[in-house]
């Protein structure tokens, strides 16, 4: 674990944005995305035990998603998500 959250820490700590994602909820204008400390633990966790990743950090989020990593933007949830969610049925998400 420790190995993969050293290696994942070299990889995610920038990572530059997809324009084409300008669609996804809670867009910025920023050329990059920057986690670190915690959050690469978070995502390294999630990657190994295919785990959800539900956050309310943004950054967190789009670098998990972009990894593969079924995940979640809690600001960007509708009702009907969460409720979905939480009876552990699948969720289109982000819908374009």
């Amino acid at each position: 674990y420790f190995g993969k959250a050293l290696e994942n820490s070299l990889k995610l700590t920038r990572i530059e944005k997809d324009e084409n994602d300008n669609w996804v909820p809670g867009w910025k204008d920023k050329r990059e995305v920057m986690v670190g400390g915690m959050d690469v633990f978070v995502l390294t966790y999630a990657e190994l035990k295919e785990a959800v990743l539900i956050t309310n950090d943004w950054a967190l989020w789009y670098v998990g998603w972009k990894r593969g990593i079924r995940s979640y933007w809690l600001q960007g949830l509708r009702n009907e998500h969460v409720l979905m969610i939480v009876n552990s049925e699948e969720v289109v998400y982000p819908e374009r």
